[in-house]
Parts: C-alpha cells; structure tokens; sequence
C-alpha cells in the first residue's frame, strides 16, 4: 500500500491503544451433541452480555476451510494489476476492492466480495416505489483457478453452520427452532476474503474502523495472527478476542438486534493491524431475502412497544451502497451529483445540517445555502425591500455554475418559491427540482391564489410574533416563530436537540407585498420545462397534507413522493428517509 496516505489515520479518539486487553469471558460454546443440552442457554447468555461468541465442534470440515484460506493468500498475492481485473463497480458491487472506507476512513485492508447462493437480487435502487431487481454477479479471476469451487463449497458448509446457530437463537428467545427459517428463503448471503498487510502505523490505523454489522449473523474464520477487537457492553473497553484454533467467532447483526426487540443487541467491533504479520480472515454473512420486511417479532413484543419500525431489507440493502460508494479505478460509483439545498422562513442553511452530512457520505456535492437575512447571511431584514433581494444569494449561485453542469434544487417550506423562480431564470442547469412539504406556484397556480388558499387554512399561531415597521395601521413587516408553535406545529416529531437548535437560531423572515411576489413569480414555460417531484410530509401541521394534495393537484409534478411519520422539519424528524428520496430522485432524473 506503499507510504501511509492521510485517509488511513484515525482521529485521536478512536486510534488503538498500544496496550491490549485479551478479552475474559466472551464465550466458547462446544456445539458437540454431547452438550447439546447447555447450548440454548449458553448461547443466551453469549447474545445477551457479549453479542459475541465462539463455537467449537461445529461440523464445518477442516479440509474446507483450509482450502478457502489457501485461495485466499494464493489470490492477495497476486500483483496489484491481476486482483484490480475483477474489481468491483458502480454496477457490480462484487468482486476485489483496496480503498474502503469505514466512518469515513480509509481501512488498512483489501477484500474480495463473492455472493451465495446463486442467482441472487437485490432491489435496483432505494426509491420504494422502484421495483425493479439487478442480478448480483460474481466475478472469479483467472488465478487461482480452484478459487469460485472452494467458496462455492464453504457457503455451503456456512449455511448449514447458520442454519443451526439461528435455530439455537430462536429457541434461546422462547421461540421455535425453525421461527427463522422461512424469513431465509432466497437469502442474500456473502462471503468476504479480507487480507491485512503489515501497517508500519498501527498506532494511527485500523484494519477496519469500528462498526456494527447490519445483517443477521456473521460467522468469521479468523487467523491466528489475531486483531478483532470487541466493545465490551458494561465499560465500552476495546477487548482483543483470541484466536482459537478451529474455532469460529460468531456475532449478532442488527436484524437479528431488531427480531428480538433489544433483547439481543448488535455490538461495535473493529480490526487492528500490526508492523510485522499479515493478517487474513474470512466472514460469512447471512441476510433474509431482500422482499423480506424487518421488525420486531409479535411474538416477542406482546405487552411492550415495538422499539424499531419495519423496514425492507432489500431497500435498506441498496440504500448502505448510496452510503457507501464503490469506486474502482479511475471510475466513481453513483456518479456525483450536486445538490443545492433552499431553507424555509424563518431558518437557514443550517436546518440541512443532516441532510448534508448523509450525502457528503454517499460522495455527492453539496451546497446549502443561507437566503438574504436568514442563518449566517449578514443582511438585515430591516434592510430587505423585496423578495427579490430575498432571493438573491440563490440567483447568484445559479449564474455562478459553469454553463455545463446541472444541480438538484431542493426547496423547504418557503424556500419552494426560491427555487421556483431559479426554475424560471435558469431552466438549463436544474436536473430536477424537489419541493419538501414546499410553497410550489406554477404556470396554472399563480402566488396570489397559492398565498390565499394557505392564509385561508392557516391555525392559530399561538406565541408567533409579527412587527409592524410601517405603523400599527400598515400590514405587517416581518413574522417570527413562537418557541411555543415551533415545539406544537414545526418540530413536534423532531428530536428535542433540533428544537432547541431551531429556538436559538431562528431569525425573522420579511413578509412582502402580494404585488411583488407576483412580479417575481411570473412563471412561464421555462419553470415548466424543468422536472419536478414533491415531497409530502404525512405529519406536517405547519403546510397540512391537505394543502400539500391541494397544491399538487392544481400543479401536478412529475412525481410524488411521501414520508411517513414526519412533521414539517422533515430533514430533521426523519433525514435517512429524504436522504434516500432525494438519492433516488436524483439518479432518475439525472
């Protein structure tokens, strides 16, 4: 990997420490029938204190799991240009791969990603209405040439290893043997060959940084060289799980942490590295099939609420490859696209907060931008004279872009009317515009009607204030959210950090003449020209769902979507959600 690139150090925090704790009592379970009766509670015991264990005994050949690992260094030692022949893509997320990246740093490490069984699908992209399938296809190098035969062979000695330890799961939960095994139907099951070159900073670096597994159960095979290290659950020390030999490390998934309601949890783990030895391992992953809906069993929540909403697999599947893109030589996965986020009265660029960490994570340009007088612009809104200065940063971004590059314009409330006219102005350099619970005029919905119909179903807006600058007898000249409306009618879905965030930084917002609005809103074939896609807010009490149905048909867009469970501050109650919206939207219509 030659000199140490900065994407590999860790920051401070998270670095190993030079001195190791080998881990005291994470569990070996002999799975020998001639202990078959202390299994079940033995593996209760490991899910509960631990969510790691190992098992010894446990029919797996020896002579199949030499063979994986001979392969496996037969194939790490080829040089850099063969392994990179069958590199993984933005198509084909199987395959070599050495530039992965966990929590954003690079890992010490290549890896070379196979999938069993065979043929296996995974949903195309994360937009739940998109139905469509991709096929995952393997691809085996030329050298060694015994390599797909001796994983084809191991998956299959996998399975049953899994099949067995989920059967002692259910039956360690109260449930029955075989509860699981219908949710495994067309699983999705990987195998993964990591290889750990020698660090010469193992002090800065990590094999792989600290993470929890996603899927149901991961089985690893692990070398004697050694280097996993488990988070231990009553201190959150680093503890160095030893290498038995023969043995295999066995740890629960998050979908598994979501059967069982918290009854077992998923925990973090990690790889260190070493100056001397290479290290080698090989994890087995077992998922249900993509169709499959995760959520707490009903068996297991009779009494107490449900913890986690349910989710699909196969869409929560395609949305962690937007998270995390795989890049090959000289190509970029989900090739970049350029999102320009539009805040809401009263807010700035700073309500995108978590919205723009998701897609900076996914590889996307970002900018969320502050309107006149709003966040951190140093406008006043004493000194705004009209909702064109109101809009200015925004048209001027726009004239900025070089005239061959296209943006998604995201809009937020009020910020619909911004981008609209951004629409209008420069129809040429927007993809596809996306109104979140937005104020969206149109060609066939001018400003006037729009702004009466939302006065005429507006609610009391209880401590909200409004200033009358021109005198008591003049119309009002700018409006501020009450913490008490914000916390009912705003945020009220919304973690109480957000609220609290959106109190200190909330900032007036000028209200302008319907006059001119209507002169700067004047929308024609241009704005029409421009793909458009709303998305409804189910919770909103600030802009209804009946005013959002009511605005979209008086100016249907291209598509809408909905999110379920958000208030207004969508991008704060429920950000994965519109992340993957926005992903997805931004890919068909890019």
């Amino acid at each position: 990997m030659g000199d140490v690139d900065p994407a590999f150090i860790q920051d401070t925090l998270h670095r190993p420490k030079l001195a190791v704790i080998e881990a005291e009592g994470i569990p070996l379970i002999d799975l020998s029938s001639a202990n078959a009766s202390n299994h079940v509670s033995q593996i209760a015991d490991a899910c509960k204190n631990w969510g790691f264990f190992q098992v010894i005994n446990h029919g797996v050949p020896s002579e199949s799991r030499r063979k994986i690992e001979d392969a496996a260094r037969k194939f790490f030692a080829l040089p850099l240009e063969e392994k990179r022949k069958v590199s993984r893509d933005e198509v084909n997320p199987l395959g070599y791969f050495d530039t992965e990246h966990t929590k954003n740093v690079r890992d010490w490490k290549e890896v070379f990603d196979c999938v069993v069984p065979t043929p296996a699908f995974i949903p195309a992209s994360p937009d739940p209405d998109d139905k469509e399938l991709n096929e995952l296809t393997n691809q085996w190098p030329q050298y060694p040439p015994e390599l797909r035969e001796v994983c084809e062979e191991y998956a299959r000695e996998m399975e049953k290893l899994a099949f067995k330890l989920l059967g002692l799961i259910s039956l360690s939960l109260g449930l029955p043997e075989n509860r699981f095994n219908l949710l495994f139907e067309e699983s999705t099951n990987f195998i993964r060959l990591n290889h750990y070159p020698p660090c010469p900073v193992p002090h800065l670096a990590l094999g792989l940084g600290r993470h929890k597994d996603s899927r149901a159960l991961t089985i690893l095979a692990q070398d004697d060289v050694g280097g996993l290290e488990v988070k231990r659950k009553t201190n959150g020390e680093w503890v160095r799980v030893k290498p038995t030999p023969d043995a295999y490390i066995i740890n629960v998934g998050d979908i598994i942490q979501v059967w069982s309601n918290d009854t077992y949890e998923s925990v973090e783990h990690r790889v260190t590295v070493n100056s001397e030895r290479e290290r080698f391992s090989i994890p087995f992953f077992i998922s249900p099939g993509h169709h499959i809906w995760v959520k707490p069993l009903e068996e297991l929540t009779k009494g107490e609420k449900p913890k986690y909403r349910a989710y699909n697999w196969g869409k929560f599947f395609a949305t962690r490859r937007r998270m995390y893109p795989m890049a090959s030589e000289g190509r970029q996965a989900n090739p970049v696209k350029h999102f320009v986020l539009v805040h809401g009265s009263c807010h700035g660029a700073w309500s995108w907060y978590k919205i723009v960490a998701l897609l900076k994570s996914s590889g996307h340009k970002v900018t969320a931008l502050d309107l006149a007088a709003s966040g951190i612009n140093p406008k006043q809104v004493g000194d705004l004279r009209s909702i064109s200065e109101y809009f200015q940063p925004l048209r001027d971004f726009m004239e900025s872009l070089p005239a061959d590059e296209r943006v998604v314009l995201v809009g937020h409330s009020l910020g619909g009317l911004a981008i609209s006219q951004a629409m209008e102005k420069f129809p040429e350099k927007v993809s596809v515009a996306v109104f979140v619970t937005a104020s969206m005029p149109g060609p066939t919905l001018n400003i006037s009607t729009l702004n009466q119909e939302s006065l005429r179903r507006q609610g009391p807006l209880l401590d909200s204030q409004f200033t009358h600058d021109n005198g008591p007898n003049n119309p009002p000249t700018t409006f501020s959210f009450g913490p008490l409306f914000l916390s009912l009618n705003v945020y009220q879905l919304s973690p109480t950090e957000d609220l609290a965030l959106g109190t200190v930084l909330m900032r007036p917002v000028r209200l302008f003449s319907e006059e001119d609005m209507s002169n700067e809103l004047m929308l024609s074939k241009k704005y029409a020209s421009v793909k458009r896609v709303f998305i409804i807010s189910e919770e909103d009490k600030l802009g209804k769902k009946d005013f959002q149905l009511w605005m979209i048909e008086k100016n249907p867009p291209d598509a809408v979507k909905e999110i379920k469970g958000s208030d207004h501050m969508v991008m704060m109650s429920k950000p994965k959600e519109l992340w993957v919206h926005l992903q997805a939207i931004a890919e068909k219509y890019s």
